[in-house]
Formats: structure tokens, sequence, C-alpha cells
């Protein structure tokens, strides 16, 4: 019978403990007193083993309430802002900056772009370059707005154009553009009034008088598809398609869309090779189907380009272009239109021959996108490369032309590996870190001063930067359903690449106040009230 100091021990004393065999208990157990050993029990008090258990419990139960009453998404300060803002278009602009980035004049500007990575620049704005505001205002209160528009102020706008030729698909040969500008319109080399107004979105400023000029079909073009992003960037969507629209079957029309051996006979032949640019016209074609694509997925819209015209692999995969970034980002824009296409026509569970066959023939399509996926992720520039930018050109450390191209792959990936994560556990991951690597690039971004100049409106928000805010989302949603605390760090995960998202968002709304309206899809998301759009 064990006395009243071991009545609170633990049964087992340590011998007994250390050899996991049952002990009788007692000041001397009755293994210790037949075998000699010294007998002695653990000093201090101890709970019993169920009130282990239940304080362990306890514990769990507020890591998992803890884990539940996290603030929720809807309270990022976008979210407010989307709140205040409603349908309303209270503000086109956001407010003004001092300096603008311009393009240097020459090759002796004040930084000098090294091969290798994106040299980095201390001046304000991030660019190799800058100018301040009042000088360009001032040139326009001096203009009459009667007369020509001076020489002085035409190389002040199309300079400050061309930093931000990117958003534009503009990729044209910069320096024998700048060329061009200066000589007389009669010149057979000059650039159209058309192009220069586009450039200029601002007034007509075309000269009043001047000869009968020649009809350049690739300028037109170019200032077609110029005017329709710029109406995309004020969220004039329509018009932004319409636009989009005619121009497009208009380089139909002329073959712009095929390559020259195969160009038909009743198509309208482009001018040779005299162009405002050195590269191929595929690469004017590439811009229009980028664009048509972008403003198409934007506004919810049929794409402009026949199906005949944008699913062949010669047409959309050619072999020569001369400029590696250009061919990247019509790759990555057209597999995103392919993976969307195939994301809203995978077919059902009938059990009928004819689903049968479509189900062999969307796995032979996922294995095509998805072998062409991989074959770009190796393929893709980082995000420091200086590709499409001139000698003396010196941005940010990330370059600006290359930011779409790889947002444009991550969204990508999302949505194709989306359409297996139900056959496929390891395509969720896979979908988590494509979006993972999203938010990374974001805050790389936030980090830089020149954020103007990496984003707009259809590169990134629509769709690309939503399709990452549902993967985070869905997520939170995932872990918040089981309620097991060795998931807090997914959770945490998540939460803080949603928040790089929409911090992004926030900056680029600041920037641009007239997209507010276009994003009040995201507060509805983030109140839990709407399934995925994307994914």
């Amino acid at each position: 019978m064990p006395n009243s100091e071991t009545e609170n021990r633990r049964v087992a004393c340590m011998e007994c403990r250390r050899i996991k065999t049952k002990c009788s208990g007692g000041s001397i157990c009755t293994r210790c007193l037949r075998l000699y050993k010294p007998c002695y029990y653990e000093s201090g008090q101890h709970q019993p083993r169920l009130l282990y258990l239940q304080e362990k419990i306890l514990r769990l139960e507020k890591e998992i309430q803890l884990a539940s009453n996290r603030s929720a998404p809807n309270s990022h300060e976008i979210v407010q802002k989307l709140a205040k803002a409603g349908d309303a278009h209270k503000a086109r602009l956001g407010p003004p900056r001092p300096s603008m980035p311009v393009y240097p004049r020459d090759r002796h500007g004040p930084a000098l772009l090294m091969p290798g990575s994106v040299s980095r620049s201390d001046y304000e704005e991030g660019y190799g370059s800058v100018l301040p505001r009042s000088i360009v205002e001032s040139s326009f209160l001096r203009w009459d707005q009667v007369s020509d528009i001076s020489a002085e102020l035409r190389g002040y706008l199309v300079r400050l154009f061309i930093p931000f030729r990117g958003q534009y698909n503009f990729h044209v040969n910069v320096p024998k553009f700048l060329e061009r500008l200066d000589l007389p319109q009669e010149h057979p080399a000059s650039l159209h009034p058309a192009l220069l107004n586009v450039i200029y979105l601002g007034h007509p400023h075309a000269p009043r008088a001047f000869p009968r000029l020649a009809d350049r079909l690739t300028h037109f073009m170019w200032t077609s598809q110029i005017l329709a992003i710029y109406y995309g960037l004020t969220s004039r969507i329509l018009e932004a398609y319409n636009t989009m629209s005619a121009a497009v079957r208009f380089a139909i029309g002329c073959g712009l869309h095929r390559k020259r051996a195969d160009s038909a006979l009743d198509s309208i032949h482009l001018p040779p090779e005299e162009e405002i640019q050195a590269d191929d016209p595929m690469t004017l074609w590439y811009a229009m189907y980028h664009t048509d694509a972008l403003i198409s997925a934007g506004g919810s819209l049929p794409t402009s380009v026949p199906e005949k015209c944008a699913t062949s692999f010669d047409t959309l995969f050619p072999l020569r272009m001369t400029k590696a970034r250009t061919t990247a980002k019509v790759k990555v824009t057209a597999l995103f239109s392919a993976i969307t296409y195939f994301s809203h026509t995978i077919p059902g569970e009938q059990p009928t021959i004819l689903t049968l066959l479509k189900i062999m023939a969307a796995k032979l399509k996922f294995d095509t996108l998805a072998t062409a996926l991989s074959k770009l992720q190796h393929a893709l520039p980082p995000v420091d490369d200086v590709l499409g930018l001139q000698p003396f050109e010196a941005v940010s450390p990330i370059n600006p032309n290359l930011v779409p191209i790889h947002y444009g792959f991550y969204i990508s990936a999302i949505l194709l590996l989306n359409c297996v994560i139900d056959d496929e556990p390891e395509a969720y991951q896979k979908v988590l870190e494509a979006a993972l690597a999203m938010a990374q690039l974001a805050r790389r971004m936030r980090a830089r001063v020149l954020l103007h100049l990496f984003m707009h409106l259809q590169q990134l928000w629509c769709p690309h930067i939503y399709g990452g805010c549902e993967v985070f989302v869905r997520e939170m949603r995932r872990v918040k359903a089981r309620s097991s605390p060795e998931e807090a760090y997914d959770y945490f995960v998540a939460e803080q690449g949603l928040e790089a998202l929409l911090d992004t968002l926030y900056d680029l709304t600041t920037l641009y106040p007239i997209w507010l309206p276009c994003m009040q899809k995201l507060r509805v998301l983030l109140e839990g009230s709407e399934a995925y759009l994307l994914i």
C-alpha cells in the first residue's frame, strides 16, 4: 500500500520506467526490492495523463480559433477604396508628378547601359533620364493651337511616349523612328500625321496644309492598335474593342497574318521593306494579335481574330524573329488564349461515345499545351534581362517589357493546371507556386519608384492579377475549412501572397483612379459571395 508521499507520484518508479515494465508502486516497488535496485520516483508533482491531454486539446482549440479569427482579406485598403468609389467615374488621372521619364536624345545620355542585367538608376522616376513637367507645360502654353505644332513640342511628346512603348506593343526600331520624326511631310519616309496624332493623345495636331500622302497601311495599323490600348487605359472598353476589331479585320484582309511566301494572290500586299520598323511585318501582326486578345479578355467579348488565323503553328510561332523578347511575348499571349479557350471547352461527364471522344481529344490537347508551357518556361528570359531596351537606355533593375511576359506565363500555368487538380494532386501545388511567383514579382515591382512604367489595365489586371488573387482566396478557404493547426503556415503564406497582390492593385488605383469601377468584382470575390471567374 503506497504511503501518502507516493500517492501523488506517477505510478511507475524511474527504474521501471527505464525498462518500460509495470511497476507495483509503493515506497519500494516489488521489482526493485527483488533485484536490489535503487527505487526512487521523479521529484515534483505531476498531473494525471488525462489532465495533460485535456490541456493539449484546449491549447490546440485556441490555435484553431486564432487562425479562424484572422483578419479577413476584405479588410484590405483596396476593398475600402473600391467601396467608396462605387460605379462613378470621379477621377480620371492620379496626382501629377513633378518629373516624367523621357527617352534620351542620343547615345551620350546620363546613363549608359552595360551588357548583363538592367542598370540601376538613381533618378526619381527610375528611368535613365527625366524631364520636368513644367518644361512640357510651358511648351503647350506657347502653342496657339492654330498653327502647326512646334518641332520642340513634337519631340517632347514623342520622347515621353517611347519609355511606355511596351504598354502599347509599339516595338519598333526606335533610332530609325526618331530619324523619321524630323522629315518633312512630303518625304516618302516621313511619319504619317495620324500615327503622330495618336502618339500625342491630344487634340489633332496634323499640319493644316500638306500634299496628298500615299496610303501607309502599316502606319494606320499601328495607329489603330495604339489608340485601342489608349481607350482601354481610360476604361473605354467598347471603343477599344470596336477600334481593334476593325483594325484586325483590315490586317487580315491585307494578309498581314500570313508569312510573305504564303500570301494569297487576292490579298492587299503591304509596302515591301521600307517601314517605320526594321523588323518583319510579323511584329505588327503580333502587336495587334496581343492587343485584341487582351481587350477581348478584359471586356468578356469575342475575339476578332478568326480561329483559322490564330491556331496555326506557323502563324503563332514564327521561326524567324529578330527580337527574342517580342517572340516570348507573342508565345505567352498565344498560349494564354489557347489555354483560356481549352478551359472553357472541356467536355462534361456524360457517358456517351461522343463525350468519350471529346475527352480523349481534350487529353491530347492538354498534353500539347503542357508541353508548350514547359518549353516556354525554359526559354523565358529573366525579368532583369535587357531584351527590348536600346543600348543607351537604362531603367530600374526590372525590365518593364518583360513584366507582362512573366505575368502571362504565371496565369497560363494557373489556368492550365487548374483543369486537372481533381485528378492530379501535385497540380494544385504547382498552381499555388505560380501564384506565389506572381506575388513575388509584385513585391519586386512595388519596391521601385517607376510603378506606372510596369503596370496598366490590360496586361496585369485583366485577368492576370485577378487570377492570382483567386488562387490565394481558394487556398485560404481550404485551410480554414479543414481547421488543421499543421496547415496554419500554409494559410499565412497564402495570406501574404494575397496581400502583395492587393497592395500592388492599391498602388495602381492610386496612379489610375479611373480603373476603380472596373475592379468591383474583386471586392465581391473577397467578400466570399461570388464564385471564381477564372480558376
